[in-house]
Order: structure tokens, then C-alpha cells, then sequence
């Protein structure tokens, strides 16, 4: 009776490091897929700044744009 609680007990014990194991791989491959689809978003806003003329910058920093123009 005692052997087969103690070989149910380290199966689940088992079992039970495999879906820690399976959640920990999981939570890091969706980290670094979101990650990744960040820096891609962050890539082609650059990018899109990058072609037109870049009003945006202009008005969030406006002290800096002033101080490059009137030293």
C-alpha cells in the first residue's frame, strides 16, 4: 500500500516538474514573441519617421529644436 502512494506521490511529483517545465518554455517563447512584434512595431514606425518629414519630434521636444536653431 505504502509503495504505491510513494510511486503515485513521485509521478505526480514527476508530472508536475514536466508542466512547470511546459509553462516555463511557453512563457518564455510568448516573452519573446512579444518582444519580437514590439521591436518590429518599433522598427517600422522608424521607418515611417524616417520618410516623412518628422513633425512629431518637433513638438515633443520643443526646448531641444529650439536650441539647435537659435544657439
Amino acid at each position: 500500500m505504502s509503495q504505491g502512494l510513494s510511486q503515485w506521490m513521485s509521478n505526480s511529483a514527476s508530472l508536475r516538474s514536466r508542466s512547470l517545465l511546459i509553462l516555463q518554455t511557453l512563457k518564455s517563447l510568448f516573452l519573446s514573441a512579444v518582444f519580437i512584434i514590439i521591436s518590429l512595431i518599433a522598427l517600422r514606425r522608424i521607418s515611417l519617421s524616417s520618410q516623412r518629414p518628422n513633425l512629431k519630434t518637433r513638438s515633443l521636444f520643443p526646448d531641444k529644436e529650439f536650441a539647435q536653431h537659435h544657439p
